[in-house]
């Protein structure tokens, strides 16, 4: 139920009393000049209470805020989109350490995804919200969130008036993995990011404009054939993947062969390293079928 602290005036979002353990909760900020934060609760992806700051509302005024503004902040999930690095610049410096730099967005621009990021002004005088993820501005490859999967981290990332700039520096690290990542950037046949985020569209008038982005991870990616669906289609197969891949390592050699008898895109590397690969195929549904599969097989070679 509504409650007033010390500092804060809580609302519970309507339909999620009660329904959540308390566990893996962040706060996000939905405008630090009006005093508005909401809790999100990250397994079941959806907002559970919001936050006003005593000073600027009243329980009154917070209610009527959430009745215009609630389908803009409600049931918005991390969602990952792909974009090309603008004024892409990859690098060694004076150490031999290999940099790239560039915009890894661009305001005032319509990007793949039909959204123009924007400074909506009557909230807030940016577009990029960058608190949390500078805390630990690890470059990931392909959103993978594993030790081996970092390529490096980003010594800058910052809002200015252009856009989202950002300058990595990769690992030297000779993991397989991770060099030919280097490799790849260096040599210019790579050069995309995919960010992973909360977007939100809070200028009613303007749908399109992308006025608030909560950025959550940054990785490098390989962009196919068709962008669009390669990130549509991650976004909504990651926590499925993720499942499967973390069961992997209990497999023996001939339940790896297994697998792959069955056509199901498992990739064994050297030295153990296991993943899965999903690959784009048709439409979304294919894919979503597909991890539905890995999951099922993986699940009667694991009890």
């Amino acid at each position: 139920m509504p409650e007033v602290t010390e500092n804060l005036i809580r609302i519970p979002v309507k339909g999620e009393e009660g329904k959540h353990d308390g566990h893996n909760i962040k706060t996000i900020s939905i405008s630090e000049t009006k005093g508005i934060q909401a809790l999100y609760c990250i397994d079941d992806k959806v907002l559970i209470t919001y936050l006003f700051d005593k000073n600027k509302w009243t329980m009154e005024t917070a209610y009527t805020w959430i009745e215009s503004h609630s389908k803009i902040y409600q049931n918005v999930q991390v969602e990952h989109k792909l974009f090309e690095i603008s004024e892409v610049k990859v690098s060694k410096d004076e150490s031999g350490n290999v940099v790239i730099k560039g915009y890894a967005n661009t305001k005032g621009i319509v990007d793949r995804y039909g959204d123009t990021p924007t400074v909506h002004t009557p909230i807030r005088n940016y577009v990029y919200e960058l608190t949390d993820y500078i805390k630990n501005p690890v470059m990931l490859i392909d959103h993978v969130n594993s030790v081996d999967h970092i390529a490096g981290s980003f010594k800058k990332c910052k809002e200015d008036e252009k856009g989202l700039y950002v300058e990595g520096v990769f690992s030297n690290s000779d993991f397989p993995l991770i060099k030919h990542a280097r490799t790849v950037y260096l040599e210019g046949h790579a050069k995309a990011f995919s960010i992973g985020g909360f977007w939100y569209h809070e200028n009613q008038e303007d749908p399109s404009q992308l006025t608030y982005a909560v950025i959550c991870d940054i990785s490098i990616v390989g962009v196919g054939a068709d962008p669009n669906a390669l990130g549509s289609a991650y976004e909504k197969v990651l926590t499925s993947l993720e499942y499967a891949k973390a069961l992997l390592p209990e497999l023996e050699e001939n339940q790896l062969k297994e697998l792959n008898s069955k056509g199901l895109n498992l990739f064994v590397g050297k030295n153990g390293y296991q993943h899965i690969e999903v690959l784009t195929r048709e439409n979304i549904e294919e894919l979503k079928k597909k991890v539905d599969e890995i999951k099922q097989v993986v699940k009667k070679l694991t009890t």
